[in-house]
């Protein structure tokens, strides 16, 4: 049907984006600031962190927006949509449908790649449903990703799972790793009324 495989985690961030708008909002710009040096050192972090955040989604449907008022796509029974859009569009590769774990298996390993993280790093993990998934679904799919990162020897320093960004009521879920620093944990542990 001409999509790719599913080689690269999105570059559309789904979910992710949200880790960044809690690291911009944990910067320490005021509305009444004007100094451009501050502004500049926000913008090279949030860059930063952005070269260092990758999201991949998987859907086992499809969602329906309103102004269209049927699905993006449709899906067979045993299949499933790798790289799917926020906003319903279809993903870059469909498969067979396989366990919640292998599923994981096959996100994290391609989001590793895409970041080239290794051994030591310190990571953010972000299981994000995407609308139509059960918490205890996503507990599982968490519980199948922090094996995964501890098992590669990465230190997994936060951790959220819950619907923070849906396609709707589209079923599936997102994950996002978001590479950490001393700096980045400090904005996403500082209080802020975004």
């Amino acid at each position: 049907d001409g999509r790719g495989a599913a080689e690269h985690a999105s570059d559309m961030h789904l979910a992710g984006g949200q880790r960044l708008h809690l690291l911009g909002a944990g910067g320490d710009l005021r509305r009444d600031d004007r100094d451009a040096e501050r502004l500049e050192r926000l913008v090279e972090e949030a860059l930063r962190a952005c070269s260092g955040l990758a999201t991949m989604g998987v859907a086992l449907g499809a969602c329906t927006v309103p102004a269209a008022g049927r699905p993006g796509f449709s899906l067979g029974e045993a299949e499933m949509e790798l790289g799917l859009g926020i906003h319903g569009e279809q993903g870059v590769q469909r498969r067979s449908l396989q366990p919640a774990d292998a599923i994981v298996d096959i996100i994290l390993a391609t989001i590793l790649d895409d970041l080239s993280i290794v051994a030591g790093e310190r990571v953010a993990l972000l299981v994000n449903g995407l609308g139509g998934t059960p918490p205890m679904e996503l507990s599982i799919v968490a519980r199948r990703a922090m094996e995964v990162l501890r098992e590669r020897g990465l230190r997994v320093e936060r951790a959220w799972s819950g619907t923070f960004m849906s396609a709707l009521e589209m079923p599936g879920c997102s994950l996002t790793l978001l590479r950490l620093d001393d700096a980045m944990l400090a904005r996403l542990d500082a209080p802020t009324e975004a």
